[in-house]
């Protein structure tokens, strides 16, 4: 993924919460909608990136607020993942996954569904 295609991606997505946002306010439950939704956008993220950087967007997006003090802060104190370009930065600084985690993925992902399928679940 590019930081171009990133920046997008998220930009989207905070687009998206925030009319997910309002909507909530109105008293409709949407809940199913957006379970699902964050369950696939979870999965696409897990096949580019790693768990930790999964993990660190998913804040970003989700739980990052510093008009209540939640920001997070390296080593040194200084804010970090304060915008997107801060937030590709650090997610570069956590190394990117690998062909080798790639293929190990998969190889735990066709296990998973062989024996899904041996039980008759799928």
């Amino acid at each position: 993924m590019t930081y171009p295609q990133f920046e997008r991606a998220i930009l989207r997505l905070q687009h998206i919460q925030t009319k997910c946002q309002k909507i909530r306010e109105t008293g409709i439950d949407i809940i199913d909608f957006t379970d699902n939704f964050y369950f696939v956008i979870d999965t696409l993220l897990e096949s580019i990136f790693s768990e930790a950087q999964v993990d660190l967007i998913n804040w970003y997006l989700l739980e990052r607020d510093p008009k209540r003090g939640l920001i997070a802060k390296d080593k040194e104190g200084n804010e970090i993942c304060y915008d997107i370009p801060s937030l590709w930065k650090e997610l570069d600084s956590l190394g990117w996954k690998n062909e080798c985690e790639k293929i190990i993925s998969n190889t735990r992902d066709i296990e998973y569904y062989r024996e899904m399928a041996e039980r008759g679940e799928i």
